[in-house]
């Protein structure tokens, strides 16, 4: 089976996607220190309901790269054990030596939670070990159930993720009308955020677009034979922007005034947003490649494709930061949180870049180095602007002479 080109845009959508978790972990330490009358609790809380995308968006891009993968190999037991053994490396080994590190980092000074083993397997078995690690307990259950969405994406095609939504969207009102009412059965049924299935229409999503990506391209990056665009992204990027900023207003609605909507209502919010978040971004992403300066995709490229090995070890730095007090001196207090954003941002990012170069074996907890790559490969040879500066120079000798 021949190599399939990378979807080049898939690193600058994660780039956009750590970012956002980066700065939820921030925001929601001073929002929950800051009085709601202050001047810049509305812009914390901004950054923070804006970046809510994140856990959808990195389900929205797993989705697109498993299927674009493995759509069109038949699901057979081979397949399936050479999926399972990468992800072994790839994700289980990172998950089990981040829960172990963080596990003795919360309780080193808890003896009797440190040496009880059984604690740790739950939590660990929960993703639980740290309060990011949930997300590692979601994708684990999506690799677990993999083999069923991959045959149900050969055999539905196009109506994938319209089933896929359904069984979202059902299970909230199944959890809504029944599982909130079970008392018996254990907690981590309550915590629907932590369950695959609330967020299986986006994975689905993101599963057709890697299912039929070479079509999805031509409305992505459109050459400029593709005259035609069905897809109204600019309509969807301003309906983005507007239903993130209407989310943003009834949070600060609800924290301020204590004027908050139905939890039903705030759902249908959520998921607007994010399933419009996941495509506008997408786009956003595709225009980057396209559009933007040599050197800043290279550096969101890079970003993205370092993105695995930030989520791991950033809340550990801003464990660590959190030791230096915090003054309540406003000047101090917004400084210090632009500060753990930094320290988290660039530390962690040099550290996911530099060890596995230097380190063998660190591939295997921090995910891959990225590697540089050329720009002709990820850009029309008529869009280099080196070549761009070659043909004005060319043109202008050839008019004066």
């Amino acid at each position: 089976m021949s190599k399939k080109e990378p979807i080049w845009e898939i690193n600058l959508l994660r780039a956009f996607a750590i970012l956002a978790v980066l700065l939820i972990h921030t925001t929601s330490m001073p929002l929950n220190r800051l009085d709601a009358s202050s001047n810049l609790y509305g812009v914390y809380l901004l950054l923070n309901q804006f970046s809510s995308f994140a856990v959808p968006v990195f389900l929205f891009i797993s989705g697109i790269v498993l299927l674009y993968t493995y759509y069109d190999r038949p699901c057979t037991w081979t397949n399936i054990g050479t999926f399972y053994k990468k992800r072994v490396t790839s994700v289980l080994l990172p998950y089990l030596v981040f829960s172990i590190a963080y596990f003795l980092l919360n309780n080193y000074n808890v003896p009797e939670y440190l040496y009880n083993p059984k604690r740790f397997a739950y939590l660990l078995l929960t993703g639980r070990a740290h309060t990011h690690l949930y997300f590692m307990f979601i994708i684990l259950q999506f690799y677990v159930l993999f083999p069923i969405f991959w045959a149900a994406a050969r055999k539905l095609k196009g109506w994938f993720p319209v089933v896929a939504f359904a069984l979202q969207i059902g299970y909230m009102f199944f959890n809504r009308e029944v599982v909130v009412h079970l008392t018996s059965i254990p907690a981590i049924f309550h915590r629907t955020g932590s369950l695959s299935i609330s967020y299986f229409g986006f994975f689905a999503l993101g599963g057709l677009i890697g299912m039929y990506y070479p079509r999805w391209k031509r409305y992505l990056r459109p050459s400029p034979e593709d005259r035609r665009h069905p897809i109204p992204w600019g309509a969807l990027i301003v309906l983005w922007l507007a239903v993130g900023l209407y989310q943003v207003y009834i949070a600060y609605r609800g924290n301020v005034h204590g004027i908050r909507l139905s939890s039903l209502t705030m759902y249908w919010i959520w998921f607007a947003y994010n399933t419009l978040s996941s495509l506008a971004l997408l786009k956003l992403s595709a225009l980057g490649v396209a559009k933007l300066p040599v050197r800043a995709v290279q550096v969101l490229m890079n970003l993205g494709a370092c993105a695995f090995g930030i989520y791991l070890i950033h809340p550990m730095l801003q464990w660590f930061y959190r030791l230096i007090p915090l003054d309540n001196n406003p000047l101090f207090f917004h400084s210090y949180f632009l500060g753990m954003f930094a320290v988290a941002f660039f530390i962690s990012w040099a550290i996911t870049a530099w060890l596995p170069k230097k380190v063998r074996g660190s591939v295997w907890i921090l995910g891959s180095s990225p590697k540089k790559v050329p720009v002709e490969a990820w850009r029309p040879e008529a869009n280099h602007p080196s070549k761009k500066r070659i043909d004005k120079r060319t043109r202008g000798r050839s008019v004066s002479g």
